[in-house]
Parts: structure tokens; sequence; C-alpha cells
């Protein structure tokens, strides 16, 4: 099954409430877990040489620019919009990559 939709899924269910935010967050750590267990240990067979070197340091960019750019994102949004639009933003993100 693919993980960008329980993603989406548990992204909505965040928005719904208080009560079922701590059942979509659990689902989204579960997620977590899922993309980027497989994201490490698909590189190593998808990859190989000079590639494999490539797709290390495009992940870890990935992952690196997420950690200054999360937190300003977020809170721009906390500052202009309602508290769970930082949930509606990972559902058509998660739509576009399994797309």
């Amino acid at each position: 099954m693919n993980g960008y939709v329980p993603a989406s899924v548990a992204s909505a269910l965040c928005a719904l409430g208080a009560g079922a935010l701590i059942l979509g967050r659990s689902i989204l750590v579960d997620a977590a877990v899922f993309f980027m267990s497989l994201s490490m240990s698909m590189r190593t067979r998808l990859f190989a040489g000079q590639e494999h070197s490539r797709a290390v340091s495009a992940w870890i960019a990935a992952v690196a620019l997420d950690i200054p750019v999360g937190p300003v994102l977020v809170s721009f949004l906390l500052d202009h919009f309602w508290w769970c639009s930082v949930f509606l933003l990972n559902i058509p993100l998660c739509l576009i990559a399994f797309i």
C-alpha cells in the first residue's frame, strides 16, 4: 500500500478537531516512519556508484531544508489562517507526490 494515502487521510483527520487530532497525528507518525525507512532502504537498490552519492546528497538536502523552512511556514500559517491549515497543507502535497 502506498504511504501517501494514509498520510493525506490522517492530515484531513487532524483538521477535524482535538479528538481526531490525536488519532491523526499517530497515523502521521507511522507514515513518517514508513517514508523514512523506505527511502533509506530503496536508495541502495535503485542507485549505484556515482548515482548513489547524488541520491544521498539529494535526500540529505531535502531533510536539511525542512529544518529551517518547516517552522517558518508553519508560523506563517498559524499567524494568517486557521490552526488546522497546518495539517491541510499536507493533503495537496501528498496528492502531488502520489501522482
